[in-house]
């Protein structure tokens, strides 16, 4: 260990602050474009709480809950916070629902969906490893309903071309490399070969996927080098030939008799992308951009913006045994994470001098207006996949690439909706503050801590001061002057 390493490592243990924190604020200062006279300054504690909850939780944290946080003194309290969200159902519910929509493209869309959804909480719960997952999904057989793991292979068995399927999907989810060029030619921007989508696409080849009155059955054979061969070219109609059989990436063929499932998760799992895929997938989900953009995207000409700091933080995952946990509480307590994201200098280019603002979720929206209103967010989420299809037309997916952003539908339902309106009038935050005994500036700084965990800065309090003047003071339009703010709406 170098001494540089050392001290950080050293200097962390006497923060109680992980050693990988400092060393993501060594490197990403480093990043082109970095300017450290304009890199914004830290978040308060509100904000923090707020940002941290709906990232790790997908709601914001209640009016009590950001008062007790704010009144707390002790320094240790935002890691301590960051624990306990970590250790919460509601972090591996929506941490498994981000991750089977990644895996199935829109799990309300795919057979077994809900299953697949549910065992990959108890997955989570369990702290089983992202890698320990994937050698689950390759490896599955079985029927559906009594293997919810199998959703996977299902979901890729409806394409026209199962195999081209499947290697584009493995590919991007598991290995952040968009193949599918090399489906027809040698990539463009990358080493990746025809042969080497189409051997990917070969492991296929002894899958069977049936349609039973019991539901889909799956079962993965042993490799016949005669018979799990296949002419890529034939259907093309190109006039060229050629027999491809099952190989990862160059590596040896699978032995004759071998599965190929159990062949291609040992190779699958022996692939330094794998852990720098989700690595960096982690990394966009935190902090609003992947150090490699698009996540799936990675090819020699869209490289990593900072190779040392993705190269520290595989090191640090694999030193922890690839814990989820501790690469989200080592990103959530560095100093790029808690940055603000307005600060002296402009956003040209994303570096992470300031905090990524980013839209909030059809479920992080729906959970805002009910916390702000009720004071606790819904125990399930039925209601948010409601207004994601009253908003978007579906249940929706959060796609990592392009994300769904609020438009006049979201204004719309915000300013106009039954639900919002509903819920301001009958809100019982609102009755509390309304009836509240303290003078008008202290309600004032209650009404913003409640929807936008903050209090508000001069200008804003004296604005409010007026507009709730008077006998009858309109603490519903306050709110709802709130509730349609950028602010309100963006996770910043």
């Amino acid at each position: 260990m170098s001494p540089g390493v050392l001290l950080l490592c050293l200097c962390s243990a006497a923060q109680d602050r992980p050693a990988l924190s400092d060393a993501i604020d060594l490197h990403v200062p480093r990043i082109s474009g970095y300017n450290a006279r304009e890199e914004a300054g830290l978040v308060e504690d509100g904000e923090f709480l707020r940002r941290v909850m709906l990232d790790l939780a997908g709601a914001p944290p209640s009016l009590d809950d950001v008062r007790a946080f704010m009144a707390n003194a002790d320094p240790g309290k935002r890691a301590a916070r960051v624990d306990a969200l970590l250790a919460s159902p509601r972090f591996a519910d929506l941490w498994s629902r981000r991750l089977a929509d990644v895996l199935l493209g829109n799990r309300h869309d795919a057979p077994g969906g809900a299953s697949f959804t549910t065992w990959l909480r108890g997955r989570l719960e369990d702290h089983a490893t992202w890698t320990a997952i994937i050698r689950e999904l390759i490896e599955a057989e079985g029927t559906l309903a009594q293997v919810p793991s199998l959703a996977w292979k299902v979901a890729w068995a409806r394409e026209k071309d199962e195999g081209a399927a499947f290697a584009t999907a493995l590919s991007r989810q598991l290995f952040g490399i968009n193949l599918f060029c090399a489906r027809c030619h040698d990539h463009a921007f990358d080493k990746w070969r025809v042969d080497d989508f189409h051997e990917l696409a070969a492991f296929t080849r002894s899958r069977s996927v049936r349609k039973t009155p019991g539901g889909a059955v799956v079962e993965e054979g042993p490799f016949d080098p005669e018979a799990h061969v296949y002419d890529p070219w034939a259907r093309q109609g190109w006039g060229k030939t050629q027999k491809i059989g099952p190989r990862l990436f160059g590596a040896d063929a699978p032995a004759p008799g071998q599965k190929l499932s159990l062949a291609l998760a040992d190779g699958v799992l022996k692939l330094d992308y794998v852990d720098r895929a989700f690595i960096n997938r982690v990394w966009s989900w935190l902090m609003g951009r992947g150090l490699v953009h698009p996540v799936e995207e990675w090819d020699l000409r869209n490289k990593s913006l900072s190779p040392a700091l993705h190269r520290a933080l595989e090191l640090d995952y694999r030193m922890h045994a690839r814990s989820l946990r501790s690469l989200i509480k080592a990103i959530c307590l560095s100093n790029a994470y808690q940055r603000r994201s307005d600060g002296p200098g402009e956003v040209r280019k994303i570096n992470f001098g300031h905090g990524v603002i980013r839209p909030l979720s059809a479920e992080q929206l729906s959970a805002s207006v009910e916390v702000a209103t009720r004071g606790a967010a819904l125990a399930d989420t039925e209601e948010s996949y409601r207004i994601s299809r009253l908003l978007w037309g579906r249940p929706g997916a959060e796609t990592e690439i392009t994300p769904l952003a609020p438009d006049a539908r979201v204004v719309e339902w915000l300013r106009e909706g039954r639900e919002p309106r509903e819920l301001l009038r009958k809100s019982p935050v609102l009755r509390r503050i309304g009836r509240g005994l303290e003078p008008l500036q202290e309600r004032i700084e209650i009404l913003f801590l409640a929807f936008l965990s903050r209090r508000p800065d001069a200008d804003e309090a004296a604005r409010f001061a007026a507009f709730l003047a008077g006998a009858a003071p309109d603490w519903e339009g306050a709110a709802w002057a709130l509730l349609n703010s950028t602010e309100f709406m963006t996770r910043h």
